[in-house]
């Protein structure tokens, strides 16, 4: 796949969710656990990502055909299927990542993500912990069990 199919999928994704965030139903569960929104919200960016993956695909025929109908059949005959559906597997892992961290975001917020997800403080802030200074905790992960999780990881 080239980089001009990938920068391609990535403004199809793009679209898909601007244009989906604008439906009303988008946060349909805000208070279920986040698997529920994250499913709902990678079903709704996938199904708008595939219908305008397909309306652009449809747009080039259209013109070359001269009528919807004649371009929308010339579309389903020539169009490179495999092609087509490994876009828009890109596209599912892509939405997957984004639902899951943009859920994540609004869940626990996003000062405690960069927290979390920012090794170098975390580590520096655990290192002094381990120096004298005490077992010290940061949003329920303590200097031991990361001393612990770092050895386990370093064994493999």
């Amino acid at each position: 796949m080239s980089s001009m199919s990938v920068a391609v999928a990535a403004l199809i994704l793009g679209k898909a969710v601007l244009i989906a965030d604008l439906l009303p139903m988008i946060n349909r569960f805000p208070d279920k656990p986040l698997i529920y929104n994250v499913t709902w919200k990678t079903l709704i960016y996938l199904l708008v990502a595939t219908l305008i993956h397909y309306l652009e695909r449809l747009v080039d025929f259209w013109r070359q055909a001269g009528d919807l109908v004649a371009g929308n059949e010339k579309l389903l005959s020539e169009m490179v299927w495999p092609h087509f559906w490994a876009i828009q597997i890109i596209l599912l892992v892509l939405i997957v990542m984004y639902c899951t961290m943009h859920e994540l975001v609004r869940a626990i917020g996003k000062e405690k993500v960069l927290r979390i997800s920012s090794g170098r403080y975390l580590s520096r802030k655990f290192e002094r912990g381990a120096h004298g200074q005490g077992e010290e905790e940061i949003d329920g992960f303590s200097s031991r069990s990361l001393s612990r999780n770092r050895t386990a990881f370093s064994a493999l």
